[in-house]
Parts: structure tokens; sequence; C-alpha cells
């Protein structure tokens, strides 16, 4: 059976929200890959983390092969919303996160503040790479606070080789791990 996060059983359960085998394999129907669909069903939970990997603007891309490429982004971001239903404990997960991230030797990428077209998000903390993100639907519609994060720049040859590392993926599931942890059991004062 699935464990939490601190791997003595309890009440945190790793939900996926594509199913194991599915990509590549059966395609999904629209009701189940809409991210509102995914977003309601975070109703009364703690904390909803949706993850995935980033990209860059056009104005980074390099074609290789005929691939999309580029050396000039790298690292992880974290989004939140500030029409989430709970934005201070997202921010404030947030914070823990990104926290734990650089703990585990991960570094954040800075690109999405950039005053260019498809970016130029409000950076909340560069040394967390932490954005504010209003519209993204997964975040503003979660029942619950919500953070979004963007574990590697899969378009970077570099990023994308270390993300399919299983260093990396063990580092990111450990930042994870211990953000449930700290919000399972925060430190008393």
């Amino acid at each position: 059976s699935p464990r939490s996060a601190n791997g003595a059983g309890g009440s945190w359960r790793p939900r996926l929200a594509r199913p194991r085998g599915a990509w590549p394999g059966p395609r999904w129907t629209v009701w189940e890959r809409r991210p509102e669909d995914r977003a309601r069903k975070s109703q009364g939970k703690k904390f909803f983390l949706s993850i995935h990997h980033d990209s860059a603007q056009e104005k980074y891309i390099k074609r290789v092969h005929g691939y999309p490429c580029s050396d000039a982004v790298q690292g992880f971001s974290i989004f939140v919303s500030k029409k989430n239903i709970d934005y201070q404990k997202s921010l404030s997960y947030a914070h823990v996160l990104g926290s734990m991230l650089i703990e585990e030797g991960f570094r954040p990428s800075t690109h999405h503040g950039e005053p260019i077209k498809g970016e130029n998000r409000p950076l909340l903390n560069p040394k967390y790479g932490i954005y504010q993100f209003d519209d993204l639907i997964v975040l503003k519609q979660a029942k619950a606070p919500a953070v979004l994060l963007e574990a590697a720049v899969i378009i970077n040859p570099k990023d994308d080789a270390r993300a399919k590392s299983k260093e990396y993926q063990l580092g990111i599931a450990s930042a994870v791990a211990r953000t449930i942890q700290f919000i399972e059991n925060p430190p008393q004062n």
C-alpha cells in the first residue's frame, strides 16, 4: 500500500494525475486531462502539488537536427496563484519546497521573470525560484493550497539528461517528501 512521506503510513497519499503507462499509450478523454478537473479533486486536501517540465521562449531556442534546444535556461521554477483559495499557505508551501530543492542541490531558473512575451511573471523569491502566475488553471481552481513545480527545462540537453537520472529523480522526490513532512508536522515555535 502507498506510504506517507515519513514512510509510516498515514494521511498523505500520492496520486498520479495520469495512470502509470498512460504516456505513451492509451489516449485520455478530454475530461481526464483538463486541469480544472484535476484541480477539483483537491477538495478537502491539505496541499495540491502539480509537477511539470519546463520549456523556454522562442528567443532562446535553436533547432538541432529539427528539435528545439536551448542552453540559455535551466533549473526549476515554482508557481503560485493569488487566485488560489489559500494564497498565503500556497506561498508558504512554495517557500518550503524551494528551500528543500536548494538543500538537495537544485538551482532555480529566473527566466520566467524576464520582460518578454510569454513570461514577465512576478518573481516573488529569486533564491527559491518562486513566481506568481495567477491564471494557471490548476492553481487558481484548486480547492486546497496549491503549488506548481517545473522540475527541469527539458529542451536544455544537460537539464534533460539530469532529469532522466535516478539521482535527480530521487532528489526531487526527497524535496517533495520533506515538504509534505513539513506541512504535516510543522515545527513548533
